[in-house]
């Protein structure tokens, strides 16, 4: 309507178009139309985050077009999607809006698009802002944007037309799109570290669906991008569908999410973004050049999210910070070594602890049973951490329902507790172990967690053997083994976990054979095994499987023809690929 109402009365000078209601503009504007054009009519929308808007001006009139411009995907409608800008076009829109004097050379020209980040709106909107300026104020600008100053932060017009696409957001959007503010810039951030997140916080389905739904919708809009591993490709969804699934955001997206964050005081912010400046713990506040020091802050914060990020030279001097309502921690880090601060002991509410290491060498913690205080953790995701320091209290979490050692270094973690009679995490229903290259066999203390429903162990070259014990784990449903290349044989007693209904061998190079009684697995409803060209023959058992599913190359499926209760999934084999999981 207000589109409409600009078109009929583009001032107050003139006599006023009244309109009752959407429907009533809608009509005039198509009786308008029809009335007065005689020829071919094209109406532009720019910049567009609502379809329900389109729906507004599509009129039944002989020649009519609409075309759309937006950064959200519209499927409903014919698209045509442009290519992000390369080197020249994004130097050439810089121009177009600077326009440059002859004094100012290229050089500074391509340092200007470098700092834009070849963002078209940034482009033109700080270009714009030194058109006739001397060469003195365009090396100011860059020394600010290269000291890590946000164009956001220089240029509010920027800020403005940004938060537009916020704006647009429904509710619940609008909260998972902030957390993408908690990671950091330029890194990959997994989709299974915010299903853990997002469980919680948001209620979500443990399989990743209500997870991927939300970032695909985020994807829509270009406010996020979603990459895929060539393996996810390749299967249908194993449980998890935010497995192998991973999202990055450009850097003006990300900073404004920290931004909107940032927007109320530091102790009523629900979520908390600290960042260390040397050993200094800040956090932006707005209207501010630089940071402010977390010292400064002396009342309890409220925070429910809390997201700390130090470099390398961090030397784990923390000051006493009091956030006792904080249920996420995550934990972004970059340093060999690390300390916990003593003030987690008092977030007690805390569920969800992510730590990535984004360092060139895994991080050893001084204090990790500092989690053994923390009795209502549920989940825990670690990447590029060494964990041989695992001790008795934190085993013994009662809460702990889900554990991940991503490329951590495990050690002897495990097996020097195995004499011990701790419970270990009592109410573990699902482990995942990614590319943890020194673990050599699956935990046996962790056979005894009678509510494991999902067992993970994928990428692990060094995984040579499962014991008998694992067939004690009989609420287990899901079983991957994927790419554990030295993985010679399964346990005959796996075939005692009759709720199992997915199995993933795939690319298991090594193993030569399936256990005799694998037909008692009377649950057995999906088998993944590309790739396991050792396996030559099966045995007769697999006759007693009922209505199941093999997903598996062309060389497998031979085997597999001659029994009828069989639906084959013939997939394509990479043989580069396969010959690089062996090096």
């Amino acid at each position: 309507m207000v589109i409409v109402n600009n078109l009929f009365n583009p001032n107050s000078f003139t006599q006023q178009v009244p309109f009752q209601s959407s429907e009533d503009a809608q009509n005039k504007l198509e009786r308008f139309f029809r009335e007065n054009v005689s020829g071919p009519i094209l109406l532009v929308l720019d910049d567009v985050w609502s379809e329900s808007l389109i729906k507004n001006f599509e009129f039944d009139i002989q020649s009519y077009r609409v075309v759309v411009t937006s950064r959200m995907l519209i499927k409903r409608y014919s698209i045509f999607k442009f290519d992000p800008l390369s080197d020249e076009d994004a130097e050439t829109l810089f121009r177009r809006s600077a326009k440059p004097s002859p004094t100012i050379n290229k050089n500074l020209v391509n340092q200007m698009v470098t700092c834009c980040k070849k963002h078209p709106l940034t482009l033109s909107v700080v270009g714009g802002s030194l058109e006739g300026e001397e060469e003195p104020v365009w090396r100011h600008m860059i020394r600010k944007l290269s000291k890590g100053h946000s164009v956001l932060d220089l240029n509010e017009e920027v800020l403005k037309r940004l938060e537009t696409s916020f704006t647009a957001l429904e509710e619940n959007l609008k909260e998972c799109y902030l957390d993408f503010g908690l990671f950091l810039e330029d890194q990959r951030i997994p989709a299974s570290a915010l299903l853990n997140m997002w469980v919680h916080l948001y209620d979500h389905d443990d399989e990743g669906i209500d997870t991927l739904a939300k970032i695909c919708q985020l994807s829509y809009r270009n406010l996020v991008s979603i990459t895929t591993t060539e393996f996810k490709k390749d299967l249908p969804p194993i449980v998890d569908y935010c497995e192998q699934q991973f999202v990055t955001q450009h850097d003006l997206l990300r900073q404004l999410a920290i931004n909107l964050n940032s927007k109320l005081p530091i102790a009523q912010r629900p979520r908390l973004l600290i960042s260390a400046q040397e050993d200094l713990l800040t956090t932006n506040v707005p209207g501010k050049d630089l940071p402010v020091s977390l010292e400064s802050v002396k009342e309890p914060m409220q925070a429910r999210i809390l997201s700390i990020s130090t470099g390398e030279s961090f030397s784990s001097r923390w000051c006493d910070m009091k956030v006792p309502e904080v249920e996420v921690l995550v934990l972004n880090l970059m340093s060999e070594t690390y300390t916990l601060p003593d003030f987690l002991k008092e977030m007690q509410k805390m569920t969800v602890l992510n730590v990535t290491n984004y360092g060139i060498y895994p991080t050893t913690f001084e204090n990790l049973n500092v989690l053994g205080c923390l009795s209502n953790l549920t989940r825990i995701r670690l990447e590029r951490v060494t964990v041989s320091s695992l001790i008795r209290s934190t085993l013994a979490l009662q809460n702990i329902q889900k554990v991940s050692f991503i490329m951590c270094k495990v050690g002897n973690a495990f097996q020097e507790l195995c004499s011990d009679s701790v419970n270990v995490w009592p109410k573990l229903a699902e482990i995942e172990m990614d590319y943890c290259h020194d673990l050599v066999d699956f935990p046996s203390i962790l056979c005894s967690s009678v509510y494991l429903k999902k067992v993970s162990i994928t990428n692990c070259n060094e995984m040579s053997e499962i014991s008998e014990e694992f067939g004690k784990l009989t609420s287990l449903e899901v079983l991957s083994l994927r790419s554990c290349t030295k993985l010679e044989k399964l346990p005959e007693s796996i075939t005692n976990i009759q709720k199992l209904s997915i199995l993933d061998i795939s690319d298991c190079l090594s193993l030569s054979e399936l256990p005799e009684e694998f037909g008692n697995l009377v649950g057995l409803r999906t088998i993944y095994m590309k790739g396991c060209s050792g396996i030559h023959e099966l045995p007769y058992s697999v006759e007693s499987l009922s209505n199941i599913q093999v997903t598996c190359n062309e060389e497998i499926s031979y085997h597999w023809k001659d029994f009828s209760n069989v639906k084959i999934n013939v997939v394509e084999e990479d043989r580069l690929e396969t010959l690089m999981r062996i090096i």
